[in-house]
């Protein structure tokens, strides 16, 4: 008899070929880890508009109104924490940022076509000499709008001639001044467009197609104009304008062939061997999702919430971002999420911080994901995990499961390398009895408690071979927590 004890769940995927950990799963969808595995929370309509959104930038004053700004084809709507949208301007944007000087406080949008435009709260404006910019963000400490990706020609500020590798600065605490000589060329002539840009503490990262630049304070020249100081750094680009995002760490970004982390230094590959092979497309047939559709990665979008990194983007050879790739970067791990679309930003419509998706279809325009959320707007979420396969060395026969967690279970059993999830019991593990408060805000429920996890024994797997991988898949109204699981097999040489 042999029994395989499943204790910690807390390694996340690992699409790496070779033996692993049965803590690594092989394949999982909308789950997170840890001592436990869990359903992802869920997800509740923020709007009901019929619109399909493509670009989301949130934007706060300082009296506390909350605005989310959404653009969609030829328009922008500012959508209250209501869901409402309470003001629309008939331009679109692809960058944004948010200003703030003393007494002035707004949003500023580009789109590359329009001259840079601004939302104060109230209203929408266009302010006389602005660029035609599509990339914005605000250089720290001197308080300067950035603005870049132009397309080239009379696209400046006040029309001035500039280039696709043409970055402006506003002057100090004036986002709506533009001096002639306050800005800078990237290596023009290189055949690369800027695609995006990001402030993270006191410096501005401006990316390109293969590398990046790193803005880190400002001097005066001998003329006693603003010289703008920086540095190249090689070894990766931006593949996708929408796919960076700040964090404590530094800036996470997109390229093309996976995510990387910089802090104003040389960019570190975070996704390692655990989820390079979606983006080599070496990915193990045991992974349904599928790998990156490359075709489609340029509209992949990113950003960091509660601690956690998300990249929506397409995987499997879909149209459309379809997926989301999370990474837990405190604890290491990796999950893949069906909750996906054309954009994702963190905003607080409610007390809290929550994200907030837009999906890829105009039936549900945006979506708010918290864990007061147990389904996605009434719907269960088929979360499920397959763990490592385990080596036995020789012919056994799965007996039983042992499992110990909450909500419906369905355990499942593949034996020697077989791509199907295998032979499956389920079982309802019941609700325990401490919850956290019923109905709260934003409409949903808290989910069941984390502890009074309860027991179950599966028999009847009819599974025999030598090498063996176990699924566990959720079902039903009750989110999946499964706390520990082991598993006893009988027969081959007596290792227990």
């Amino acid at each position: 008899m042999k029994i395989v004890r499943l204790e910690d769940f807390g390694k996340g995927l690992n699409l790496a070929s070779g033996p692993l950990d049965p803590a690594y799963a092989i394949d999982a969808l909308d789950v997170t880890y840890g001592r436990a595995i869990r359903t992802r929370p869920g997800f509740a309509a923020l709007t009901a508009l019929s619109r399909a959104y493509t670009h989301l930038h949130p934007f706060r004053t300082a009296s506390g109104t909350k605005t989310l700004l959404a653009a969609r084809s030829g328009n922008t709507d500012a959508i209250n924490t209501s869901g409402a949208a309470a003001y629309t301007t008939a331009k679109t944007f692809v960058g944004a940022t948010s200003f703030a000087a003393p007494g002035a406080e707004c949003a500023y949008l580009g789109n590359g076509s329009d001259t840079v435009f601004k939302f104060t709260g109230t209203a929408f404006s266009s302010p006389a000499g602005m660029p035609k910019a599509k990339y914005l963000c605000v250089q720290s400490p001197d308080n300067r709008l950035v603005a870049t990706g132009f397309a080239a020609g009379a696209n400046g500020p006040g029309g001035s001639t500039v280039t696709e590798s043409t970055v402006h600065f506003s002057d100090e605490l004036a986002p709506e001044t533009w001096t002639a000589n306050s800005y800078v060329q990237l290596t023009p002539g290189d055949g690369e467009k800027i695609q995006g840009c990001v402030a993270w503490r006191d410096m501005v990262f401006v990316f390109k197609e293969s590398k990046f630049f790193v803005f880190n304070g400002n001097t005066v020249d001998s003329a006693g104009l603003p010289r703008f100081n920086r540095r190249e750094v090689n070894g990766a680009g931006l593949v996708a304008p929408k796919a960076i995002a700040t964090a404590p760490e530094g800036v996470y970004f997109l390229a093309k062939d996976g995510i990387y982390l910089t802090n104003g230094g040389n960019p570190q590959q975070v996704l390692r061997q655990e989820m390079g092979p979606v983006f080599e497309n070496t990915a193990p047939p045991f992974f349904t999702s599928g790998v990156v559709t490359q075709s489609q990665i340029a509209n992949a979008a990113a950003t960091y919430h509660g601690g956690r990194l998300y990249v929506s983007l397409s995987m499997g050879g879909e149209s459309f971002n379809n997926r989301t790739i999370v990474f837990d970067p405190p604890a290491g791990w990796w999950s893949v999420y069906s909750l996906a679309g054309p954009d994702l930003v963190e905003w607080s419509p409610g007390d809290k911080l929550e994200l907030i998706v837009a999906l890829p279809s105009d039936s549900m325009d945006l979506v708010r994901h918290h864990a007061g959320e147990i389904d996605d707007n009434g719907v269960p979420i088929p979360a499920f995990s397959r763990q490592a396969w385990v080596d036995l060395q020789s012919q056994v026969s799965l007996r039983e499961i042992h499992l110990w967690g909450n909500g419906r279970i369905t355990a499942s059993a593949a034996v020697d390398y077989d791509p199907d999830s295998g032979i499956g019991q389920t079982v309802s593990l019941g609700t325990p009895p401490d919850l956290w408060d019923g109905t709260t805000w934003g409409g949903g429920t808290w989910g069941p408690s984390e502890t009074n996890y309860n027991p179950a024994n599966l028999r009847g797997f009819g599974a025999r071979g030598k090498i063996f991988s176990i699924t566990f898949l959720g079902g039903g109204t009750i989110p999946l927590k499964l706390e520990q699981a082991s598993c006893t097999f009988l027969g081959g040489r007596d290792q227990e």
